[in-house]
């Protein structure tokens, strides 16, 4: 029964940091666990079909079994190994390499094939004469030996099993910190992007506040010249209207002149005839001659006057006559015709005589 060191497995073979073969020919001891179940693979090659060959042979599945190799490095990062350079990477990388492997497809387990018994030596028997006391010392060494080997081994184990558990514990406690910080960082990101889209809204209700009071002013400024506007257009009707409305005055004013000239026309063309009339009842001998004479020498008076002028020069004479300017028709008619028959002349003349 060999004796059995207390070690590392990874010591058990020819590791990297133990100077084992190069290239193809180096291998060493990996821990592999597989559906809750760990066991110590050794001697395994650098290469991932030797690698997976070494798990199948392990945990015996056959070739139809599909196996997917993960590892974690230093940074706790875990990595999928799909290609030789990757699993020399992680073959390279530590001393204590363990494997989580997951496997699918056909997964029973394939009997191992014991070796065949060698027939070197039946043929050939060797006695050996020893005495009770040789037997029994031999038998006590044997047991002696065997309890040691016992011992060591379940230090061995026991020292694995805690080491394990150690591994698993700071495994656990890895993952609680990586999951922590992705927590934290998670939450970071997300009071980073709330904060962002209350800023983003805040910035866009100011933006919204800013337009609509820019729309505002310009609707105001509109409205505002809006007004204006109808403001002058109101008041050019008003000053169209009064001008309409002077003008009709004027042309009323007018055709009131017009009809008191006329009236006034009349009127004298009514003395006119009267005074004929009486002049000629007067007169029945003189004519046209007499009336004449008569206005000369001052009997006629109005009458006279009358026979003398028109009727339109007859109604401009009554017209200054009303406005005060005496009874005399001879001074007030040789006054229109010194202003060739032009009233506003003619009154001009007689107030500026009357003012001197």
């Amino acid at each position: 029964i060999p004796n059995v060191v207390n070690q590392p497995w990874s010591a058990m073979a020819g590791s990297p940091e133990q100077g084992g073969v190069e290239g193809e020919g180096k291998r060493r001891n990996v821990m592999v666990e597989l559906n809750g179940e760990c066991k110590i693979v050794s001697g395994v090659p650098m290469s991932l079909t030797g690698v997976e060959q070494s798990i199948r042979e392990a945990f015996g599945f056959g070739e139809k079994a599909v196996l997917l190799i993960q590892w974690v490095d230093d940074d706790g990062d875990t990595i999928t190994v799909s290609s030789n350079e990757e699993w020399a990477e992680a073959f390279n990388c530590t001393s204590d390499l363990a494997l989580t492997v997951a496997a699918s497809g056909d997964l029973s387990v394939q009997p191992k094939e014991e070796p065949a018994p060698s027939d070197e030596g039946k043929d050939e028997e060797e006695w050996i004469v020893v005495d009770d006391k040789d037997v029994d010392s031999a038998r006590n060494s044997v047991q002696s030996d065997a309890r040691a080997a016992a011992e060591g081994a379940a230090q061995s184990n026991s020292a694995e099993l805690a080491r394990q558990e150690e591994e698993k514990a700071e495994e656990e406690r890895q993952r609680e910190q990586q999951e922590k910080m992705q927590r934290e960082t998670q939450e970071k990101l997300e009071r980073e992007l709330q904060e962002k889209m209350e800023r983003e809204l805040r910035e866009k209700m100011e933006r919204e506040l800013q337009e609509k009071m820019e729309r505002e002013m310009q609707e105001k400024m509109e409205q505002e010249r809006r007004d204006r506007e109808e403001q002058e257009r109101r008041a050019q009707i008003q000053a169209e209207e009064w001008r309409k409305a002077e003008e009709r005055a004027e042309a009323e004013r007018r055709r009131l002149v017009d009809e008191e000239r006329k009236a006034a026309l009349q009127a004298a063309a009514e003395a006119e005839a009267v005074a004929a009339s009486v002049y000629r009842a007067v007169h029945p001998q003189g004519g046209a001659s007499g009336g004449a004479s008569g206005g000369a020498s001052g009997g006629g008076g109005a009458s006279a006057g009358a026979a003398n002028i028109n009727a339109e020069e007859w109604s401009l004479v009554l017209q200054l006559e009303e406005m005060g300017f005496g009874g005399d028709h001879a001074r007030l008619h040789k006054v229109l015709k010194d202003h060739n028959m032009d009233l506003t002349s003619a009154i001009e003349a007689l107030a500026a005589e009357a003012a001197v």
